[in-house]
């Protein structure tokens, strides 16, 4: 049997989808992430680089900063991570406790709030959690999505609140853009 990634070759053709590079940070971008068992579709919103398993943000797979800035200079940072899903329980909720309970565990003097939920094109409703009073001063918001595979945790971080407030809009279109890309498994001829 061959595997086809219809969708992946069609949001490929169609939106034109490739990871930036620094030449390349004024154009729209997308990626195509994969792992075990899933495939996404990361599109940057208007105004923000969007980046892909590149060197400079080796700790997350795919980064996005503002326009005229860098991932190591910007003053607000967005990253996508795959979270694997907790056994027995596989479902987002539990991948949140996990997640809020971790920090809570690292960062004692932390405030979780839960925050209006964002309505995917594909995906869902992601859950939003909003971090303040870590120990690094951030202000966070934190995205659960149910997509194929490990639950997509996206967040948005700065350590100024103006800042997050501005950013937010591009926040809400980044966690509403993520598209899961099914794979098609056709029969050999």
């Amino acid at each position: 049997m061959r595997i086809i990634l219809s969708m992946l070759i069609l949001a490929s053709i169609s939106l034109g989808a490739q990871a930036t590079t620094p030449e390349h940070d004024q154009e729209p971008s997308g990626c195509v992430f994969d792992g075990e068992g899933f495939v996404w579709f990361v599109s940057a919103p208007d105004g923000w680089v969007l980046s892909c398993l590149a060197p400079e943000h080796s700790e997350v797979p795919i980064a996005l900063w503002p326009t005229g800035s860098s991932w190591k200079t910007a003053s607000v940072v967005m990253y996508v991570n795959p979270t694997p899903r907790s056994a027995p329980d596989r479902s987002v909720q539990s991948v949140i406790t996990a997640e809020v309970a971790r920090f809570r565990r690292d960062n004692p003097t932390v405030t979780v709030t839960e925050a209006a939920a964002i309505e995917t094109r594909s995906e869902g409703t992601a859950a939003i959690r909003h971090y303040t009073g870590d120990r690094w001063g951030n202000y966070e918001a934190v995205a659960f999505l149910d997509t194929e595979g490990p639950v997509a945790v996206v967040v948005l971080s700065t350590k100024r609140e103006p800042e997050f407030t501005k950013a937010y809009p591009a926040f809400q279109a980044l966690v509403t853009g993520i598209t899961s890309v099914e794979a098609t498994v056709v029969p050999a001829p």
